[in-house]
């Protein structure tokens, strides 16, 4: 909200003379020849003593409207951008864990990842319906396509990747598999790279903190991801599986390291590579109370990849394949019924 309101205030007060007053028109006086969001170009206004081209961005009061929804919804979206990626920082969660910090975190991060996405979501939806109705208004449409102007373009391709992000693991969850849902969502690369370059860092400070936000969390998940990997995954050589009608329960030896980065609780990411080398399934954990040393997880039949789990192990009577596991992460709930 504070963002929302600071760009509002940039937007429609005279301080930083984005206000052409003879005309009643909102002009950007600084980048005369910038590809910013919305621009009808070029009119020649007076500014000081000299005559200035001054890039118009609203011409009346319905483009005014329209440009302060817009921008609003823009910035409004912008800590739920970095909270999105936040929620999904696992390995610095748990470094954060063994701090007195650790009493600050959002235990709930899966609901609060699941909030930001609905803010993103309709915060994109808001932004793309304003910025089109302006444009068409001043004759702009042109833009959404113009490789002169890459706001359009890389807009478009940003609504479509959200669309493809947020729709099957919400609308359409019951009717799409999880890991057809699951791997939809990683376009998220591909809107992170696009909203990268969705508007210049020289337009700041009315625009262009995207070229800087997008970046930043991307390189800093990619780092988290590479060391939740690396030092936060193990190999369990001799787990044992009780097959159940509803599904298998897992249980494993795990590491010192392990058994220390939780006092209790938490989730895991399990991969059986006899089943599958890519796929990686969250569950929770829990411990044994005769055992510190072992983890149980239960594996719900409930989904494609479940079900072949369940299927092969009962067939053959498996009990000591081995598996990777990363983990812990604490977590107060996540949903595993959709499995």
């Amino acid at each position: 909200m504070v963002f929302g309101i600071y760009i509002l205030l940039y937007t429609f007060t005279p301080l930083n003379e984005l206000w052409i007053r003879a005309g009643r028109t909102i002009a950007n006086p600084d980048y005369p020849e910038s590809n910013e969001i919305g621009i009808l170009q070029f009119p020649v206004y007076t500014r000081g003593p000299l005559l200035v081209p001054i890039s118009i961005v609203a011409e009346d009061e319905v483009q005014m409207i329209l440009l302060g929804i817009s921008r609003f919804s823009a910035y409004f979206s912008y800590p739920a951008i970095i909270l999105v990626f936040w929620s999904k920082f696992r390995g610095l969660h748990s470094l954060l864990e063994k701090t007195p910090i650790s009493v600050l975190l959002i235990n709930d991060s899966h609901k609060l990842h699941a909030y930001c996405g609905y803010v993103m979501f309709f915060d994109a939806l808001i932004h793309t319906t304003c910025h089109l109705a302006r444009w068409a208004l001043q004759g702009n449409l042109h833009l959404l396509m113009s490789m002169d102007n890459y706001s359009g373009i890389t807009g478009l391709i940003g609504l479509i990747s959200i669309c493809f992000i947020v729709l099957p693991m919400t609308l359409l969850k019951k009717c799409i598999q999880f890991e057809i849902r699951k791997y939809a969502h990683y376009l998220f690369w591909i809107l992170c790279l696009v909203m990268s370059f969705h508007a210049p860092i020289q337009a700041l400070p009315t625009g262009g903190f995207c070229a800087l936000i997008f970046p930043t969390m991307m390189i800093g998940y990619a780092i988290d991801a590479m060391y939740v990997k690396c030092f936060m995954s193990e190999r369990i050589t001799t787990p044992s599986y009780k097959v159940l009608q509803s599904g298998v329960e897992l249980t494993m030896p795990v590491s010192d390291r392990f058994q220390k980065s939780l006092a209790s609780g938490g989730f895991g990411y399990v991969m059986l590579p006899w089943i599958s080398k890519h796929e990686w399934h969250a569950y929770s954990l829990y411990e044994n109370p005769l055992d510190p040393s072992i983890r149980h997880m239960f594996l719900a039949k409930a989904g494609d990849w479940t079900s072949m789990v369940h299927k092969r192990i009962d067939e053959c009577d498996a009990t000591a394949r081995p598996i990777w596991v990363t983990g812990p992460v604490r977590i107060s709930f996540f949903p595993l019924q959709h499995r």
